[in-house]
């Protein structure tokens, strides 16, 4: 375990804090889209208007996986696909980041080195624009 100091913690936490905030617009504009779906029926075709969320269900039966449902029907780019997927690990390093300062001791907090690797690593996240769509995909087909 290492001391690090709070100011470290801090700042580290701030940008993470604003890369959430990125994400949550990104969802909300999402969210916000419309969509028309159209049914037919036996006598007249219905139609319904849905977020990018209901689109998936329609196509796919289930929203599971839906980050990468939408990047493979192009409805957001590669470089919003990984901001989501950051965004969609922030109740785990929110957790992480509580237990932290859990042990905060005056100025200082004990940390150990997967820590300060969380640390560097959500307070310096940053989007890949040379990733392409289909590494991507293929990458998460592998897990």
């Amino acid at each position: 375990m290492l001391p690090i100091p709070v100011g470290f913690i801090e700042s580290n936490v701030h940008s993470y804090q604003q890369t959430c905030k990125r994400a949550k617009n990104v969802l909300d504009f999402l969210v916000q889209k419309r969509y028309v779906i159209s049914e037919k029926k036996w006598l007249r075709t219905r139609h319904y208007e849905v977020n990018v969320f209901g689109e998936i269900k329609h196509i796919y039966g289930s929203t599971e996986n839906v980050i990468e449902r939408m990047l493979e029907k192009d409805y957001i780019s590669t470089m919003d696909y990984q901001l989501l997927k950051f965004y969609d690990m922030s109740k785990m390093i929110d957790m992480c980041i509580d237990r932290m300062m859990e042990r905060r001791v005056d100025d200082l907090v004990m940390v150990n080195s997967d820590e300060i690797r969380l640390l560097y690593d959500i307070g310096s996240f940053a989007e890949d624009p040379l990733l392409t769509k289909e590494e991507i995909l293929i990458g998460e087909g592998l897990r």
